[in-house]
């Protein structure tokens, strides 16, 4: 289990510079994948998502080949902000060294040794998103 609550979707933002979706594979990391749960937030208070090991793989070699310096220039807090990213609002005016270089870097770098883990294994990775 990896938790990435509070930096889930700033992490994909950073990963693919959209809130939502982004370019395959980076998008696979945080939102993407198989919605398993219709309702699951109502029911289970979490939604479940399934990335077969088939499409962790690539996902996993992809942040293998990013280094988050790559990365970390898309952090601009007000334009997350504006654009809907969960938490950016919390960001703004905090240093840059506390949520940047601190917070979403150790999340990125917990997310790479995850998925490369799982793609090591040939595993799927399921998300629960509530």
């Amino acid at each position: 289990m990896l938790p990435i609550a509070g930096t889930w979707q700033g992490l994909h933002y950073l990963i693919t510079g959209d809130p939502w979706e982004g370019p395959h594979p980076a998008a696979d990391v945080v939102c993407g994948g198989r919605l398993l749960t219709e309702d699951g937030a109502d029911e289970f208070g979490v939604d479940v998502i399934y990335l077969a090991p088939q499409r962790v793989k690539p996902a996993a070699d992809h942040l293998a080949a990013t280094d988050f310096r790559q990365i970390a220039g898309r952090y601009d807090p007000k334009q997350m902000a504006k654009l809907g990213v969960q938490g950016a609002d919390d960001w703004i005016g905090k240093p840059v060294e506390a949520v940047r270089d601190r917070d979403l870097r150790t999340a990125y770098e917990n997310l790479v040794g995850f998925f490369k883990a799982a793609a090591d294994e040939g595993q799927a990775i399921y998300k629960a998103m509530g």
